[in-house]
């Protein structure tokens, strides 16, 4: 099937949020100009920008189409081609509206180094007793400046800048359980406010053996 400019520019330009109601895809209201996956907790919209990304994938765009490519058929072995029909197809029959942009203000990222905690004690013992991570795992990453503990005992995973090293955001992970306050989860888990769009948390290839 073949589709016309116009009604690629009117994919691309799909709202997102209507588009991800109509797909099936569960976003929760996080903050003023922000939603975030439930599925996956790492995928953040942005609708004021009518953009997404997808922190642990590292991947993002503009508008329905892009989403549909990128995420919705993330698990799909399609070529580009094919990828790309099968998108326009599901936007399209989805019949949503042109989204309505608008920028707003937001300040930059600014972390205190004062929220960490020296002791490091509960985030590691969370992140290996609970969650199953590797031992050597959690102690080198932290040794790189990039696992951390806050004064409540949460995990700080920061968002460095590859080559500055610049702490640009992070994820904060709760190390306690309270299904009452955080529901089936049990924990707390956010993205710092702020944390700077286009980055996340990510390291290089750690031999964990030595």
């Amino acid at each position: 099937m073949k589709y016309t400019d116009k009604q690629v520019k009117k994919a691309e330009k799909g709202d997102i949020l209507e588009f991800a109601d109509k797909a099936g895809v569960e976003l929760v209201h996080t903050g003023h100009n922000e939603y975030k996956g439930v599925e996956h907790d790492s995928l953040v919209v942005t609708p004021s920008r009518n953009a997404w990304f997808w922190n642990s994938r590292n991947v993002g765009g503009i508008g329905a189409l892009s989403f549909a490519k990128e995420y919705l058929l993330s698990e799909e072995n399609l070529d580009k081609k094919e990828r790309f029909l099968k998108a326009m197809d599901i936007v399209t029959k989805a019949g949503i509206n042109e989204a309505e942009t608008k920028e707003i203000k937001r300040e930059p990222f600014k972390f205190n180094p004062k929220e960490i905690d020296k002791r490091f004690n509960k985030a590691p013992a969370y992140l290996i007793q609970k969650r199953g991570l590797n031992k050597n795992l959690i102690q080198e990453l932290h040794a790189q400046g990039i696992i951390e503990q806050d004064k409540f005992g949460n995990a700080l995973f920061l968002w460095r800048d590859p080559e500055t090293k610049e702490i640009k955001g992070a994820t904060k992970q709760g190390t306690w359980i309270n299904h009452e306050k955080f529901g089936k989860r049990g924990t707390l888990k956010r993205i710092e406010p702020n944390s700077t769009y286009g980055y996340g948390f990510s390291f290089d290839s750690i031999d964990i053996t030595q």
